[in-house]
């Protein structure tokens, strides 16, 4: 009666019946060891019982891993969930005009800004990833900006 009152308290301040299973499960292959083993078919069973343990006890570590990673902010998409990445940011160029910096501008202003004749093909810029300042006609994602220019005109 006492081992019971026992089991019974470790269980409440346990809370958890898996865990509870558990340690049953521990003791009773102990008991199994100290007596010497038992029957080819209960160990077998004792066994298959052991794999299914270790099988829901995975489970659960891996369960607790993700709740974890849930309330520390990280996503399911981060984690790998089969979900895309996330779209990149589109880029903004700074421009030097008169030797002072401008901008950031996204490409969609710095578009007008090429139409009105404020960005020209030799207007310095510089983005993120860009070791230094280089004329926005080499940044390939600018030069399209300016159109092709015509081929030289026929000598004659």
């Amino acid at each position: 009666m006492e081992q019971a009152l026992d089991r019974r308290t470790s269980m409440g301040v346990i809370g958890n019946m898996n865990t509870y299973t558990q340690m049953q499960f521990a003791d009773s292959l102990k008991d199994s060891a100290a007596n010497g083993g038992g029957s080819p078919a209960g160990d077998a069973m004792g066994m298959g019982m052991g794999f299914a343990m270790a099988g829901q006890m995975a489970n659960q570590m891996t369960a607790n891993q993700q709740g974890m990673g849930m309330q520390q902010g990280t996503s399911m998409q981060q984690q790998g969930a089969g979900m895309p990445p996330p779209l990149p940011q589109a880029a903004v160029y700074h421009l030097s005009v008169n030797g002072q910096q401008q901008g950031p501008y996204p490409i969609q202003q710095l578009q007008q800004m090429a139409q009105n004749g404020q960005l020209t093909p030799d207007t310095y810029v510089w983005t993120n990833g860009m070791s230094g300042w280089e004329a926005a006609k080499n940044i390939p994602a600018l030069a399209s900006l300016f159109g092709t220019p015509p081929p030289p005109p026929p000598t004659m």
